[in-house]
Formats: structure tokens, sequence, C-alpha cells
């Protein structure tokens, strides 16, 4: 009788008993091994067949790897589809062998599996193999990816975030070198804050010290990322921008208003925020990548604009929603604030107003800003999680 075994995500056979038995005392095939032989309606463990002739008849998958139970992970419930590596929920995939597929995936990988094709592994890919690969996560997959990130790590989340935005606002405010040292350190502590969350959103061991793992040997390509893409950024604007001052020195001495300069300066400057937001998106990623994958700045602003720009809007989403959350709730106090002091017939109404927002407001950004960098985690783990670590640095 012959048997089929798998080894990692290759079928091997087929091998007669004795060379069978043999593999068993040289321990490649456990009782946990998936194995196959005619007359078996499935691929079952072998701890299930071991001693008894006649295998369980298994109902599903045919004559390929039998599903598994799905232990849930440390994660938090996210799994990554090993074919569309794409990340789901606990309950949203099944087990082949040793790895794990969604349901839309599952018809594909048991038609490879049928025809002794390794599953299409995508983890230690390079940049040209990635370059050639495509993903497909939407806005709200990785919105709800990224909250069962931030409800599952909820504490530490907002702890290393308060700290965070402290160090952060705590630059802005030291006299006289506050400019400078924002833009010399923010790469490196946002590049930190990056990484910590990867790894929540990764199920890794983390500290509060990953946080701050940008003051390493990453430190220059952190700052030369955040600085150069923040130049070069707004440049689109430069134009408009120039032009409306020119236009404001000329209404001056004219002592009327130039309309025809103002509204071509109006119109490039609206065509450049465009293009500003455009880069700005494209580059959101660059400190993440420089830190996660240990890539120099520039190579690393180039790669993540080639695989942003596969799915921009989608990119562009996930801000635009927490964006909307945040102006729409700011809208509704600020209406409510207004209302409560007009109300109350005093002049105390901006008082009133700045209560509001501080008590209400406050908690509101603290919340929905994590969240939503968790759930940029989330889509960054996808997009760029199988790339192999460049080790430049």
């Amino acid at each position: 009788m012959s048997w089929y075994y798998a080894d990692g995500d290759e079928q091997r056979g087929p091998v007669s008993d004795e060379e069978f038995q043999q593999l068993i005392d040289a321990h490649k095939v456990s009782g946990e091994t998936l194995v196959w032989k005619e007359g078996m309606a499935d691929w079952v463990a072998y701890k299930t067949v071991a001693g008894d002739p006649s295998p369980p008849d298994t109902q599903g998958i045919p004559a390929t790897a039998a599903v598994t139970e799905v232990d849930e992970p440390a994660s938090g419930g996210n799994i990554t589809c090993v074919e569309c590596n794409n990340r789901f929920s606990f309950d949203e995939v099944i087990r082949l062998g040793d790895r794990y597929v969604c349901a839309e995936c599952k018809p594909f990988a048991v038609q490879k599996m049928q025809e002794g094709v390794s599953f299409t592994s995508k983890s230690g890919m390079t940049i040209d193999q990635m370059l050639d690969s495509d993903y497909d996560n939407g806005v709200m997959s990785c919105i709800r990816g990224g909250g069962a990130v931030f409800r599952a790590h909820f504490f530490p989340i907002i702890g290393v975030s308060i700290v965070v935005f402290l160090v952060m606002g705590a630059m802005q405010v030291v006299p006289f070198l506050g400019a400078l040292l924002s833009l010399v350190l923010s790469g490196p502590i946002i590049g930190g804050y990056w990484l910590y969350v990867i790894r929540r959103v990764r199920g890794e061991e983390t500290s509060i010290g990953d946080a701050f793992a940008g003051f390493g040997p990453g430190f220059g390509n952190l700052m030369l990322g955040y600085i150069v893409s923040s130049i070069l950024a707004p440049l689109p604007l430069l134009p408009g921008v120039v032009l409306l001052l020119i236009a404001g020195f000329a209404s001056a001495n004219a002592g009327e208003a130039n309309v025809a300069l103002i509204a071509m300066g109006v119109i490039l400057t609206l065509v450049g925020s465009l293009f500003f937001i455009r880069l700005a998106i494209s580059w959101f990623f660059t400190c993440a990548i420089i830190i996660d994958k240990k890539m120099k700045f520039w190579p690393a602003m180039s790669f993540g604009r080639s695989m942003v720009n596969k799915h921009w809007w989608s990119t562009l989403g996930i801000g635009f929603l927490f964006g909307v959350i945040i102006w729409g709730v700011i809208f509704v106090f600020v209406i409510a604030g207004g209302a409560l002091a007009a109300v109350a017939g005093s002049g105390g109404g901006d008082s009133a107003v700045a209560f509001i927002m501080l008590i209400v407001l406050a908690p509101v950004m603290l919340l929905s800003i994590p969240w939503g960098i968790c759930a940029y985690a989330y889509r960054y783990d996808v997009v760029f999680g199988p790339l192999e670590s460049q080790d430049e640095f």
C-alpha cells in the first residue's frame, strides 16, 4: 500500500509501508502529519489512523488535506491568510495543514494541494516580488482589524500613545529650539510609535521601549525620511502661494484687488493641494518601513509610494473616515456650546465652548487617533509585512 504525506507545504510520496515506517522511526512523520493512502476519503492526521486500517470517513475537502480546528491566536484574533495575505478574525478562517486560509481562498488552496503545489507563502518576499504582487483589504477591513487590536491591547496602546503625544507636544514648546527639535526628532519618535503598534498588530511581545526604538541604528534614516517627505510633499502648493503673495503686493500698490492674479493663485493652490494630499498619503508609511524593514530613507519612500499607489484611495479612506468622526464631533459640540452660552445669555460663550471641547473632545481624540493608527498599522502589515528585512543599517 502506498502512502502520501505532507512535508511542510509540499506533498510527498508515494512510499511503501516499509519506507513509511522508516519515516516514522526517523521522526519525519509524527502523529500530527497529514497522510493519505488509497481507500481513504480524505487526508487526516496520522494519529487518527495509526493502528486502525479503516480510517474515519471524514467529509469536506476531497482527496487533499483535512481541515483542522484553528487554535485562536494570542494576537487578539487576527490571522493572515497565506493566499491573499489579508488578515481575518478567528472565526473567518480555516486551517489547511499548518496554514490558514480565508473562506474565499479555500477553493484555490484546496486545488493547489490536489495538484501537489505548495501554498503561496507571502513571507520573506523581495522588493521586486512585492512590486509584482497585489493586495486587497478595504477601509472597513482595516478599521475592524485595527479596532480588534485596539480593544485587545487597549490600556497599553493608550498608555504608550499618551507618552508619545506628550513628548511630541513638549518638543513644540521648548523656547527657541522647539521647531528644530520637532524637525530632527519627529521621525524617530513616529517610527518608534509605528513599530510598537505594528508589533501589537502582529501579536508579538512588545514594551514601551519599542516606542522609542527610533533612537537606535535607524535614527538618521528616520530623521531624513521625515524631513525629506515633509519638504517634498508641500512643494506643489508653492506656485499658488507665491502667486497669491504677488497678487497681495500688487493689490496693495495699486490700491485695489487684482482679481485675475488672486483667482489664478487660488486655482493653483487648490490644484497644488490635490498633489500635496497625493504625495502625503503615498509617503505615509515611510517611517514605518524604515524602522520595521531596516531600509534606508530614499528606497523606503520610493517603495512605499509604489505600493500605496496600487490602492491609494483606500489608504486615504481610512484617515478620511477617522477625520470625519473627529471633526464631526468637534462641530457638534462647538454648536452645542454656542447654544448653551446663548441660552445662558452671558458673555461666557467662549469659556463654555472651551470647557465642552476639553471635557468631551479630549477623550474622543485620545480614542480615535490610536484606533486610527492601529487601523493603519493593520493596513501596513498586510501591504508591507511580507517584505523581507533589508538590513541596510
